[in-house]
């Protein structure tokens, strides 16, 4: 990683054969389906999240510069308190103009008008829909439509709702709530009710990309609002029309830390589909999961994955003996004798085996961070006090995981865009990426 001390004003250009366009949707939720939970201190009124999507790559294409990247343009968190988060919203004020490297295009079609596929993304602990940008948009440049959710449990570093179907309210905040005992029966309660809603939110979220899929709007029965020129989005929820694949058991889910955790949950769900009698776990066709955090999964008993998975963890997290002690039960079906295992409950909780994963590779070098866009825009001098001890190049890093990702995808029967790449699913081809598993 090269030495910085000022901060990086843009994110680089995606690597994928395509272009990328991208929206901000945000929906009201019909009051049937609004979620109340007793250790959520919001109700679920709406559902934010970022679209990425592809574009061709032609000589007509647009830069866009008001996708901005920026989540304190909504405010500044409650938690941003402190020496490090003085550092932080210092060089926030650099970041007020950057920009997300997208495009005004028209949507990517192949030759034989292959729909395209569509990837659900959950986002971990102080996260927002705007973070995972460099990850999700490389992921949209090799043909896939990603939905980078914002999630209003209290998980996101800060988030604004404003129902659209009340569009003259000002709205609210919802603010980042630490957690200070991981181990205590609050914290598993919260836990539990945070799933839940994320649950909740993500099914909304299909529902949304099937009324697009179906109707040409993100809700027929619902107000929405988005970001941009209004007649420019409609024109693209048109272009969607017929062109997504949102069949069941099609769909594709991926998730950050406890975002991972939240995927691994959704794939053990006993609820019911929106839309039918089929369970929710039945939507999903692959997993990708990023340095999925392991407490969660054991407090809540979550039990096996289904479907074929990758695991990308960063080499912190292999360090990390708990967490990955944790994922190796998991995966191989052992009771665990770890603190974690020890600490969370005097019953010793059962470790249920999942499938055999497809994949679990670690790249040398990175940090939790490095799924996201922090060590990619922070000076590395400010990374660095912030105890980001990375060696990889940042944004090599997220390179490397998205590759892995696409191929991950083609092995398993996603038509995508870009040449084939098996040795992103090697050891040792690409220097420092190993698998493990």
């Amino acid at each position: 990683m090269k030495f910085s001390i000022i901060p990086t004003t843009a994110l680089p250009e995606y690597e994928g054969p395509l272009c990328v366009g991208s929206v901000v949707i945000e929906t009201s939720v019909p009051k049937e389906l609004q979620c109340k939970l007793s250790n959520i201190e919001h109700e679920l009124k709406t559902v934010k999240l970022r679209m990425f999507y592809p574009i061709f790559p032609t000589k007509e294409v647009k830069p866009r510069k008001d996708e901005l990247w920026l989540p304190f343009n909504e405010g500044i968190p409650n938690i941003a308190t402190g020496f490090k988060w003085w550092m932080i919203r210092t060089c926030a004020r650099q970041f007020s103009k950057t920009s997300l490297p997208v495009y005004d295009g028209t949507l990517f079609q192949d030759s034989q008008n292959t729909k395209l596929p569509v990837l659900l993304f959950s986002h971990g602990l102080l996260g927002s829909r705007n973070v995972y940008s460099s990850l999700c948009g490389n992921i949209s440049s090799y043909g896939v439509v990603v939905l980078a959710l914002e999630h209003r449990d209290q998980t996101a570093i800060i988030s604004t709702v404003r129902d659209p179907s009340h569009p003259d309210d000002k709205g609210y905040l919802v603010q980042y709530r630490e957690i200070k005992d991981f181990y205590s029966e609050d914290t598993i309660a919260l836990q539990k009710d945070r799933l839940h809603f994320r649950e909740r939110e993500i099914q909304l979220a299909v529902k949304m990309i099937r009324s697009i899929n179906e109707h040409g709007v993100p809700s027929l029965d619902t107000a929405y609002s988005s970001s941009g020129d209004p007649n420019v989005c409609k024109r693209l929820f048109e272009s969607l029309k017929g062109r997504l694949n949102t069949t069941k058991g099609e769909l594709l889910l991926s998730g950050h830390s406890f975002g991972a955790a939240t995927s691994a949950f959704i794939t053990n769900s006993s609820t019911r589909s929106l839309d039918s009698s089929s369970l929710h776990q039945e939507e999903y066709k692959c997993v990708i999961l990023y340095d999925i955090w392991m407490l969660p999964v054991l407090q809540l008993n979550i039990q096996k994955i289904k479907y074929p998975t990758i695991m990308i963890i960063s080499y912190e997290f292999q360090r990390w003996a708990d967490n990955y002690n944790a994922l190796e039960n998991w995966l191989f079906g052992r009771k665990s004798k770890s603190d974690v295992d020890q600490e969370t409950s005097a019953n010793k909780l059962e470790i249920v085996p999942t499938e055999k994963p497809s994949h679990v590779f670690v790249l040398d070098g990175t940090v939790h961070a490095n799924q996201s866009d922090l060590p990619i825009l922070l000076p590395s001098m400010v990374f660095k006090l912030l105890k980001g001890k990375v060696k990889a190049d940042p944004y090599e890093a997220v390179i490397i995981n998205a590759r892995s990702s696409v191929q991950f995808l083609r092995e398993n029967g996603v038509k995508l865009q870009g040449e084939n790449d098996p040795d992103s699913l090697k050891s040792e081809v690409i220097p420092g990426w190993e698998k493990i598993i």
